[in-house]
């Protein structure tokens, strides 16, 4: 091996910079793949080529399809295998999709996905259907502004043979243009897109649904690849993501292991490495996500093993499984592991030009945490500032890899004994992260962290110990409680308060930090540096990963129908008071000693009123059906706030248990209040429906009037919170959101507080109420030593 070194990696005079580069690729590849059992090799240095004004890595934008089924996830697969045969450099769809969540961008803009990718061009696709005609159009988007259209019409039910022809039109005139190098679509490239199947319409359907389908559901997805290929046993891309949804769903996938010994040319031809090896990539990069490195280490070797056999290693998706390999070691703190594929990664995107890409921003940020592990910490500042240059175009400086170069720069700096740049450096990613609304992120809270222990350091104790509380606060209303990040920050609180002489609560707050820290295997969640996978992104409902998962866990505890009907009606006096406490605060002007009440409400309601006018509370599921207590939380919200719109909604069988079961005296007693109502109606369903709807009301004469602009307070405690599906209950919040946009909301769900404020459609959690009343087993009221509710104050 150390002779192929010497002949594959020269600095003689003979060796051209681009012999040198590819040079290294191969050994990269050689030693990464064919001595897979003697370890990485050395840190290699990239070479930094000009910047070129031709195309060289591209991504296809998600198609626009009109007038037919929706097709645009498989007309852009079928584009991205063509523009790969054709010679040029494409980043998947999967990685733009991730790219474009961390943006927080529209996908509907691909000049601006375009300027902020760092890519050298974007193809957009439009596809328009008439009966049986169809017009495939293709837009060339080019970083430098240069643009060229081509369409062809033709048949719909050619649509994939018109999207081939007409991305043969494509090339042609961008080489034509010099949009693209001299070199991109040779004789050998055009005969490789020729060579690519293009399945008929039926099988292009069944494969852009599974395409579709896959996150949601692997198994709906496979059935769909398999329709595809009983149409087209041709069509070779489905194989590749059947492959991947088969051992995704099933422990054992003989299927998958039988599919791809049938179809030898799946693994062997350069046609279908590329998918195949992307596949192997995601399944990798689940693995890891999940812990199991072993497997995931396998799936990424096998990535570059196909890519290798195809002679397809110059490609994106040999980057991107360097870069998982990369990951792996840096979970591990394998330094040279780490530097070796973080490098080799680089060299690669080198050979493609992709070095202004923001997988080439990765990849430094990448290596910037390889050096610190590597304890060449210049090296890594080194590093961290080229990742610096990459986000100094114009836009991506106030995105969230901005925040975390920002990060990894100040930890840097910390090690080299530069406490004010890294307070600074803290300061900035804090602010980019604030005004991105991601301050109930886990990369926030983990930057406060190291901030506060910056401050200790250099003497700042009071503002020290007021970051380490804020991020109690913070990780207890996400429910990261027992996490090494609240252990950490319980300690350094703990030792803050004995400095200031309280030694009871630092020596609770200790330990309680060290026995979550000795749960957590000891692991101190402030790391070196901050990887990329601590980036925060958000689901359908704008909220931040971290948010959902926290209100998902509520969801599906127990199943509604299992229940006996005293259960399913069970409520008791008192068992959400705390409610009743917060609102209490909530409306008294009088009360400005907390800084995220007084936030909270100058953004709620316009005038506070104790009596609670002008607001209407919406409480969900509240056990209207109970012979002994009827909705008795509801009547206590009621009685409280007597000018507050009170409005009891249960299932339709419980409010037909409470007309005609319940005690009249019960029932009489809840209806004479002049604020309080009755209406039939599941939580999940549109609720603008529900209360339009005169026939669902107790006392119809009293429905409250328009909504859309008044303050509303929902309450979810025990019901659909826990028997509905996350899913019903994220559709929910999205229709409240959307039917009232000019309403400020306050959602009481499960012990998280959500807010909504007006003209706004995004939920966020900003708090959480007691544990009182949230024991299944037992009627209680206690609080285990907590707050009636929390609040921050960062969130808003």
């Amino acid at each position: 091996m150390d002779h192929l070194k010497n002949i594959f990696i020269s600095d003689g005079e003979n060796s051209s910079p681009a012999m040198r580069a590819t040079s290294r690729i191969f050994l990269c590849f050689l030693l990464a793949v064919s001595c897979q059992s003697s370890g990485p090799g050395p840190g290699l240095s990239p070479i930094l080529p000009d910047r070129s004004e031709s195309a060289a890595v591209v991504f296809v934008a998600r198609p626009k399809v009109s007038g037919g089924a929706d097709i645009s996830s498989g007309a852009r697969a079928l584009m991205e295998s063509f523009l790969t045969a054709g010679g040029l450099a494409v980043i998947p769809s999967s990685d733009i999709i991730r790219l474009n969540t961390l943006l927080g961008s529209d996908e509907n803009d691909p000049a601006a996905l375009c300027e902020y990718s760092g890519a050298d061009a974007c193809i957009v696709p439009e596809i328009t259907i008439q009966a049986d005609q169809a017009t495939v159009s293709l837009r060339w988007l080019s970083r430098d502004e240069n643009e060229l259209v081509v369409q062809t019409p033709g048949p719909s039910r050619d649509v994939s043979q018109l999207l081939y022809r007409t991305f043969v039109l494509m090339m042609e005139e961008a080489r034509n243009q010099k949009l693209i190098r001299e070199g991109f679509w040779s004789a050998q490239n055009q005969n490789d897109a020729s060579r690519m199947v293009k399945p008929q319409m039926d099988s292009l359907k069944a494969f852009s649904r599974g395409l579709d389908l896959e996150k949601e559901n692997s198994s709906l997805a496979t059935i769909e690849y398999r329709k595809a290929l009983a149409i087209d046993p041709d069509f070779l891309l489905p194989y590749a993501r059947l492959f991947y949804t088969c051992y995704e769903s099933m422990a054992y996938p003989a299927y998958a292991e039988g599919d791809i010994t049938n179809q030898t040319r799946v693994r062997l031809d350069a046609d279908t490495v590329v998918p195949l090896g992307l596949a192997f990539r995601d399944l990798g990069v689940n693995a890891l996500r999940k812990g199991w490195t072993t497997a995931a280490e396998a799936y990424f070797r096998r990535t570059m093993t196909l890519l290798s056999t195809g002679r397809r290693e110059a490609n994106i998706a040999g980057v991107l499984a360097l870069y998982g390999l990369a990951d792996l070691s840096l979970k591990g703190r394998n330094n040279m592991g780490s530097l070796y594929f973080s490098h080799a990664a680089q060299m690669l995107l080198e050979t493609m030009g992709g070095l202004r890409t923001f997988l080439s921003l990765e990849g430094e940020i990448r290596l910037g945490s390889a050096y610190i592990i590597d304890a060449k910490n210049i090296l890594a500042l080194y590093s961290y500032n080229r990742a610096l240059d990459h986000i100094s175009r114009p836009g991506l400086e106030s995105y969230t890899q901005a925040a975390l170069v920002r990060a990894d720069l100040g930890s840097a700096k910390l090690r080299s004994g530069d406490r004010d740049g890294a307070i600074e450096d803290y300061e900035s990613a804090m602010e980019i992260l604030s005004n991105l609304e991601m301050t109930n992120s886990h990369l926030y809270l983990s930057v406060l962290l190291h901030y506060g222990i910056v401050q200790r350091l250099s003497g700042n104790l009071k503002d020290a110990e007021t970051s380490f509380n804020h991020v109690l606060t913070s990780a207890k209303i996400l429910g990261l409680d027992q996490t090494s990040l609240y252990g950490e920050a319980a300690q350094s609180a703990g030792l803050m308060a004995s400095f200031r002489g309280d030694e009871a609560r630092g020596r609770y707050l200790t330990s309680v930090g060290q026995e979550i820290l000795n749960r957590n295997g000891g692991l101190r969640d402030s790391p070196d540096f901050f990887s990329l996978e601590n980036l925060p992104v958000k689901n359908e409902l704008e909220m931040l990963l971290d948010e959902g998962r926290l209100l998902s866990s509520y969801c599906e505890s127990f199943n509604f129908a299992l229940h006996s009907r005293q259960i399913q009606a069970r409520t008791y006096e008192g068992r959400l008071d705390d409610t009743n406490v917060l609102l209490k605060d909530l409306l008294d002007e009088k009360k400005t000693d907390d800084e995220a009440l007084t936030r909270l409400r100058t953004q709620f309601i316009l005038r506070a009123d104790v009596s609670g006018a002008g607001i209407v509370f919406v409480d969900i599921g509240p056990a209207i059906a109970n012979l002994a207590s009827p909705a008795v939380t509801t009547v206590s919200i009621a009685r409280d706030f007597p000018a507050m719109e009170v409005i009891a909604m249960d299932l339709p069988e419980q409010v037909a248990i409470f007309r005609q079961t319940v005690a009249p005296v019960l029932r009489n007693r809840l209806l004479s209040f002049p604020n309080f109502n009755v209406v039939s109606g599941n939580g999940v369903h549109p609720f603008s429906e529900t209360i339009t709807d005169q026939a669902r009301w107790i006392k119809s004469e009293k429905t409250p009037s328009a909504l859309n602009g008044r303050p509303i307070i929902f309450r979810a405690a025990n019901s659909i919170d826990i028997y509905e599906t996350w899913d019903s209950n994220r559709a929910a919040l999205a229709r409240l959101a959307g039917d009232f946009p000019e309403s400020p909301i306050l959602y009481l769900f499960n012990r998280s507080i959500l807010f909504k404020p007006a003209r706004s459609h995004r939920f966020r959690i900003i708090g959480i109420i007691s544990p009182a009343g949230f024991d299944h087993m037992y009627e209680t009221f206690d609080r285990h030593g907590e707050k009636a509710y929390m609040l921050s104050s960062s969130v808003y």
